[in-house]
């Protein structure tokens, strides 16, 4: 795990995927898709929402138990968008525009 900061305030928490994640975090699944990220026929990126936060799964293997990809939690408001744009990206959601909320999150 780790935490992203901007000064005092925490930016983001990224971890490997689990399957334990949204549920600890009690986000409920919002979207799921294929990733767009080019030459990945596997990726999966899972979008869930608890409240005023997020919680976007990139995994890379499926099918694995013990480490799937990386995941992030975090409360869009609070996010830079330098932070924001390299979620996205690993997400696979290439140069979309940046998502700066939660509503935003929720349409895939």
């Amino acid at each position: 795990m780790a935490l992203l900061c901007d000064g005092p305030r925490v930016e983001a928490l990224r971890a490997s995927t689990t399957s334990a994640l949204p549920y600890a975090a009690r986000a409920r699944r919002v979207w799921s898709s294929l990733s767009a990220r080019r030459g990945r026929l596997f990726d999966v990126v899972t979008v869930s929402v608890g409240g005023d936060f997020v919680v976007v799964e990139a995994e890379q293997c499926p099918t694995c138990n013990v480490q799937r990809g990386p995941a992030w939690v975090f409360r869009p408001a609070y996010v830079r968008p330098a932070t924001m744009r390299a979620i996205q990206l690993a997400a696979g959601l290439g140069d979309a525009p940046l998502r700066l909320t939660v509503a935003a999150w929720r349409t895939r």
